[in-house]
């Protein structure tokens, strides 16, 4: 069984590949319920997956308070990507509803990038490696289609 930032960094893997498809495919895009419909499916997929790493910097920041800011910092990032979402369901116009998509995308990547090389360190340091694993397992009865993820990641490793 792997921890829950190892889980959650392979789910990044994941959504990198998405953006990566859905940047290629959006040019082609036309309407601005298109687009919104697209936004909409990352939305969701990115609302579970920010849910769980909440709840993990918060038991993180319980264990070590002093890392409270690094934390705090994170937890403000899936706010802010959530207002680049909730302004892209907004919007009239399917060119800046491409280039809001795109911006929340991007946010996303280099969010994903901070989390995986210093929060999720920071986080193995300072709560119990059995804990992190007994969350990933937890996790796991929530996302099953992730199961085939984690099995080949446990092989490769």
């Amino acid at each position: 069984m792997i921890p829950i930032t190892a889980a959650l960094a392979a789910e990044h893997k994941t959504f990198f590949g998405l953006f990566d498809q859905v940047e290629k495919e959006l040019p082609q895009v036309q309407t601005v319920t298109e687009v919104r419909e697209v936004g909409l499916k990352l939305e969701n997929m990115l609302r579970r997956h920010s849910k769980a790493e909440d709840d993990l910097l918060l038991m993180a920041q319980s264990a070590a308070p002093e890392l409270k800011n690094r934390f705090a910092r994170c937890l403000q990032d899936h706010q802010e990507i959530h207002v680049e979402y909730v302004q892209l369901h907004t919007t009239q116009h399917s060119t800046k509803a491409k280039r809001l998509l795109k911006e929340a995308i991007r946010h996303s990547r280099i969010h994903f990038e901070y989390e995986e090389h210093i929060i999720f360190p920071l986080i193995e340091k300072t709560v119990d490696p059995q804990t992190l694993t007994r969350l990933s397992s937890m996790w796991r009865l929530d996302h099953p289609s992730f199961q085939s993820v984690t099995s080949t990641r446990a092989v490769a490793d």
